[in-house]
């Protein structure tokens, strides 16, 4: 990334300010959190149960 000079781009380190938000994280998630959310929903399939899912991604309050 142009903005953060880090080798390892998910650190903030050295960045301040607005700067601090141009970090590899996006919020996404692993195959492994994929895998087991599968699971759960079929076994939830097969209970005939409702299910709700839903997420939050870190949100700096200057980023916008």
């Amino acid at each position: 990334m142009e903005q953060n000079v880090n080798e390892d781009l998910n650190s903030s380190i050295g960045l301040s300010g607005l700067k601090r938000r141009f970090v590899k994280f996006n919020g996404a998630v692993s195959d492994g959190q994929l895998n087991w959310l599968d699971s759960v929903l079929q076994q939830s399939d097969e209970n005939n149960e409702v299910v709700l899912v839903a997420g939050k991604t870190q949100v700096f309050m200057f980023s916008c």
